[in-house]
């Protein structure tokens, strides 16, 4: 068995029904805790994902499908400002994830950001274990930033990461 060939590709129109699936697979396990039926769930994570889209649509500079060997398996959507690079989504989907698909997309981001001199900056949350030891992994560090932490009852739900050159 030969080496997988990753690639990055922009995505289109086509990818619609594959950006949408990977959203809802991402989304699963935590969906599933709020203990509703199907319809609810698929209706919940239909008007996320409209939302997130809408959102990346302002700001994204870079959405790329990754592919391994042909096939999508995830995407990474970037903003570039300010001499920042923002990951603003990266996904792989679970049926792909361990192989080292996200570990190799993000140190392409950190190869090209640092070479420009640009840190890269991303969102995590708390709970997301498995996402936190990969940035820490990759170098990333929590950053000091109140005004972008959003915070619960003294709760941090989401923190901003940064790794510089």
């Amino acid at each position: 068995m030969g080496l997988a060939v990753l690639a990055l590709r922009p995505t289109t129109p086509a990818d619609a029904a594959f950006v949408a699936g990977l959203y809802a697979a991402s989304r699963a396990t935590d969906v599933a805790a709020a203990g509703w039926d199907t319809a609810t769930t698929a209706t919940f994570l239909r008007g996320q994902h409209a939302a997130r889209e809408a959102a990346f649509a302002g700001t994204a500079t870079d959405d790329v499908v990754v592919e391994v060997d042909g096939a999508p398996v995830g995407r990474l959507v970037l903003a570039r400002s300010a001499g920042v690079v923002h990951v603003l989504d990266v996904a792989v989907h679970p049926d792909h994830q361990g192989r080292g698909t996200g570990t190799a997309v993000l140190r392409g981001v950190l190869a090209d950001a640092h070479a420009a001199g640009a840190p890269v900056r991303l969102h995590v949350r708390a709970t997301n274990v498995r996402a936190a030891a990969l940035y820490a992994r990759l170098g990333f560090v929590p950053v000091d930033d109140a005004a972008t932490a959003e915070q619960t009852a003294g709760t941090v739900l989401d923190v901003l990461l940064e790794a510089r050159p």
